[in-house]
C-alpha cells in the first residue's frame, strides 16, 4: 500500500514478474490460499510485461534490496544537445483549466487514446476543450506530458522531473519542478479554503471513511452491488446500439469501468446478449470487441476493475459455446446454399 486510502482497505496488492512461465505457474499453484502475515493470498494472472535483460537477484535475509544491485537500474542525467528542440512544460495559471486537464489526462491514461478521440469528437465546439486541438499551446503541452507521465506510473502529486524524449529523435520534454507546481497550486488552495461553499476536509474524510466501511461490509457479506434501473437500461441500450464503430465500443468500455463495483451484473448482461441465437452476427462481433476492451483495461488503476477478469473467466465458456453454435448453423446454411 502506497497511500493512506490503500492502507485503510485492509488488504495489500502487488505484482511479481517471472522470467519463465513454468516458474510463475508453480508459484501460482503453491501459494494460492496460503497465509502471509495473517492474510490469505489470492493470486491471479496479470497483464503481460516486458522482461528485463536479467532477473533481479533476491537479497539475503536482512540485506536491503540495493545490496544486490551492481549498477543503478535507471540511467542518470544526460547532457541535452544545445540545438535539440525542447518542450518546456508549464502548468496552466487558471486552476479550473488545470483541474480539467488533470482529470481528462487521468482517464486517457487509463482508457487509452480511443477515449481521447471520443472526447475530441463530442466536445469539438466546446471552448473548454480547445487545448486538445492546439498542438503547440502551453495547455496542450502540459496535457500531453500529464498523460504520458501518468501512463508511466507517475502520480498527480509526484513525478519524475528529469528531461526525457517520448520518441527517439523527438523533442526533449522538460517536466515542471515539484516545488514550482506546489507554489502555483497554493493560491487556489487558499481560495478554496476561504470559500464558504467548499466542504471541509473533516466532512470529506468522514464520508470517505463511511464509504470504506460500507465497502468492507459488502465484501464481508459476499454481496455485489447492483445497477440502478436507469443505469441498467442505459447499458442495455448501449449494447443494442453497439456496432464496430470504435467510439461506441469505447463508450461501452468506459461505462463498464465507471461501474466496476457492479461488474458481476454487467458481465451477466453481456453474457446474455452474446448467448441469444437470434442476435445478428455483426452485433455479436461488436460485443466481443467490447469484452476484449474491458478485459484489456481491467488492469487499470480503477477500484474493482480486476473483478471483470474473474467474472468473465466464469462466463466465457458459455459465450463461446453459443458462438460455436451460431458458427455451425451458418456453416450448414452456407453449404446448403452452395449445393443448390
Amino acid at each position: 500500500p502506497r497511500t493512506p486510502e490503500e492502507h485503510s482497505r485492509n488488504r495489500n496488492c502487488g505484482f511479481v514478474s517471472f522470467m519463465k512461465r513454468p516458474d510463475a505457474e508453480d508459484a501460482l499453484r503453491e501459494l494460492q490460499g496460503k497465509e502471509f502475515f495473517n492474510f490469505a493470498m489470492r493470486l491471479g494472472w496479470g497483464k503481460k510485461v516486458t522482461l528485463p535483460s536479467q532477473p533481479l537477484q533476491i537479497p539475503a535475509l536482512g540485506e536491503p534490496l540495493t545490496a544486490v544491485q551492481e549498477k543503478p537500474m535507471i540511467e542518470q542525467a544526460f547532457e541535452i544537445p544545445s540545438d535539440a528542440p525542447r518542450n518546456e512544460v508549464k502548468a496552466p495559471s487558471d486552476p479550473k483549466v488545470k483541474r480539467l486537464i488533470d482529470r481528462l489526462a487521468r482517464y486517457v491514461a487509463i482508457c487509452g487514446h480511443i477515449f481521447e478521440k471520443a472526447v475530441m469528437t463530442k466536445e469539438i465546439k466546446n471552448p473548454r476543450f480547445f487545448f486538445l486541438y492546439q498542438a503547440h499551446s502551453p495547455a496542450h503541452i502540459y496535457y500531453r506530458w500529464r498523460v504520458y507521465a501518468l501512463s508511466q506510473g507517475d502520480t498527480e502529486l509526484k513525478w519524475r522531473t528529469e528531461p526525457f524524449q517520448m520518441v527517439l529523435g523527438g523533442p526533449y520534454w522538460m517536466p515542471p519542478k515539484l516545488e514550482d507546481m506546489q507554489e502555483s497550486n497554493a493560491p487556489a488552495e487558499k481560495e478554496r479554503e476561504k470559500s464558504p461553499t467548499r466542504r471541509s476536509r473533516r466532512d470529506r474524510d468522514r464520508r470517505s471513511r463511511s464509504r470504506e466501511r460500507d465497502r468492507r461490509d459488502r465484501r464481508k457479506r459476499g454481496s455485489s452491488r447492483r445497477l440502478r434501473s436507469r443505469e441498467r437500461d442505459e447499458f442495455e441500450d448501449r449494447l443494442r446500439g453497439l456496432s464496430l464503430n470504435r467510439t461506441k465500443i469505447s463508450y461501452g468500455m468506459g461505462f463498464a469501468l465507471d461501474h466496476a463495483e457492479e461488474a458481476k451484473e454487467i458481465v451477466e448482461i453481456i453474457t446474455e446478449s452474446l448467448s441469444l441465437d437470434e442476435t445478428p452476427i455483426p452485433k455479436k462481433v461488436a460485443r466481443l470487441f467490447l469484452v476484449s476492451d474491458i478485459l484489456y483495461n481491467s488492469t487499470a488503476p480503477v477500484r474493482n476493475a480486476s473483478a471483470y477478469r474473474t467474472e468473465f473467466r466464469e462466463n466465457l465458456p458459455k459465450i463461446f459455446k453459443s458462438l460455436h453454435r451460431t458458427y455451425s448453423e451458418w456453416t450448414y446454411i452456407a453449404i446448403r446454399l452452395h449445393d443448390h
